[in-house]
């Protein structure tokens, strides 16, 4: 089954606020300050920045999917679709559509290559 984005956020929030919640609960003031996990302030800060890396994740996302417009069903602006069209790799019997899905492997191919260099 595929998840969404927005679903694998929602859960990873909820699952730090499940264990936050979990934590309160069950910690009196007093108590030994070391847990098998840890000392409570780790885990704290722990659960700090891991949901603070989701909510910078989730706000990356919302602005990529709402600044790059979706020209079609593969993803493609309007000027990269223009492109496609002009683009026959030698074979004049491709279909626009086919040129189009050609066009965006490739540059799937390209993010890919880029972030792989980038490590």
């Amino acid at each position: 089954m595929a998840f969404s984005y927005q679903q694998i956020l929602e859960s990873q929030f909820e699952r730090i606020a499940t264990s936050m919640r979990t934590f309160q609960q069950s910690w009196k003031p007093g108590a030994s300050p070391r847990t098998p996990t840890g000392s409570p302030t780790r885990r704290i800060a722990s659960w700090s920045w891991t949901s603070s890396a989701w909510r910078w994740m989730a706000r990356a996302n919302t602005f990529v999917a709402t600044s790059q417009p979706r020209g079609n069903q593969f993803g493609l602006s309007k000027d990269e679709v223009d492109i496609a069209h002009g683009i026959s790799g030698g074979d004049a019997s491709l279909t626009n559509e086919q040129r189009e899905r050609v066009y965006a492997q490739n540059k799937q191919r390209l993010r890919v290559h880029e972030a792989e260099r980038k490590l």
